[in-house]
């Protein structure tokens, strides 16, 4: 419980498909029930597929066990008229996302996903991004890849619903374990769908 603070912005798990993609402001603590009482935040936006970036609005406000939540969210407040109601979230450089393979607004469950590092910060242009392709052997060890021919590409500003979550991980030294590249991601399995967490082999330790 000594991880939350009010006023952070939180991502939770959609119950739907238990994807961190679903957020919320932490108003209250509650230590001895552990729980957390939050107040939603709503996209501005309309679509039939979830929506984690851009503007969003408060929402209604509830409680919530601490297990729902996956991890604090970078995020830009209003300013003048929006400063106490708008929040504005969007993938920044470095991290590490899924966006919605074969992207189209009326996709539908389940889903499909492409892992990507983001490389730059979104502009007028929209956000560049590297594929990034599982380790053979590994379940959530990801490192830099083509994909048909592509390495990187810029996720326009039309397309910001491409992005379904933020894929929380850390950069490996490749010392961590034989077979581990330099440079590779570990991502959290947890917000990794399940069909992507199976690995054709796993490696042991050596």
């Amino acid at each position: 419980m000594s991880s939350f603070s009010v006023g952070q912005i939180w991502a939770l798990y959609d119950p739907l498909d238990h994807m961190p993609r679903l957020y919320a402001k932490i108003k209250k603590v509650l230590e001895l029930e552990m729980k957390v009482e939050v107040t939603w935040l709503e996209s501005k936006q309309k679509s039939h597929i979830p929506i984690s970036c851009g503007e969003f609005k408060y929402g209604e406000r509830t409680v919530k066990s601490y297990l729902t939540f996956s991890h604090l969210m970078d995020h830009i407040g209003g300013t003048g008229k929006k400063k106490k109601s708008i929040i504005t979230i969007n993938p920044r450089k470095g991290e590490t996302w899924a966006l919605f393979r074969d992207w189209k607004k009326q996709q539908k469950r389940p889903y499909s996903y492409d892992f990507v590092q983001v490389v730059s910060e979104l502009d007028s242009g929209g956000i560049g991004v590297a594929y990034l392709g599982r380790v053979e052997g590994f379940t959530s060890v990801y490192k830099l890849v083509e994909q048909n021919g592509v390495l990187q590409m810029m996720v326009t500003c039309d397309e910001m619903l491409r992005f379904s979550h933020r894929v929380p991980s850390f950069k490996l030294t490749g010392d961590e374990k034989k077979g581990v590249p330099a440079g590779s991601f570990e991502l959290d399995p947890a917000a990794i769908p399940r069909d992507y967490l199976e690995a054709s082999e796993v490696k042991q330790e050596e």
